[in-house]
């Protein structure tokens, strides 16, 4: 593994670990003590992702588990780290291809059932 891989799985262990929180790549930059171009360029060409689309993916990925649950979808959407329900709803049909109400009205006529939150 060369330096770029390694740092970029830094990168991307921070980022699971805080992913409902802001993160932005200048914080990331400064924090890896890198610029923000390295940065970019090379989490881009290591993971085929940008950051900003890696981390809406695992935060997509937080609010389909969630769903599962009775709690409220703009619960769900700041909890998974959305700052406003717009967004979250925007970003989620995008991704999944129908609205997070549906999704869950899908996953429960699928037999998945909702549990307890």
């Amino acid at each position: 593994m060369d330096r770029s891989e390694s740092l970029i799985r830094g990168v991307i262990a921070y980022i699971n670990a805080n992913y409902t929180q802001p993160i932005r790549g200048n914080d990331l930059a400064k924090r890896f003590g890198i610029s923000i171009s390295y940065l970019s360029h090379e989490f881009t060409r290591i993971t085929g992702h940008s950051i900003y689309d890696y981390v809406l993916s695992r935060r997509i990925e937080l609010a389909r588990q969630m769903m599962q649950t009775d709690m409220p979808l703009q619960e769900i959407a700041a909890r998974c780290g959305f700052r406003d329900y717009s967004n979250f709803l925007r970003v989620f049909r995008k991704s999944a291809g129908v609205s997070p109400s549906e999704f869950r009205r899908q996953s429960q006529a699928a037999g998945i059932g909702i549990q307890e939150g």
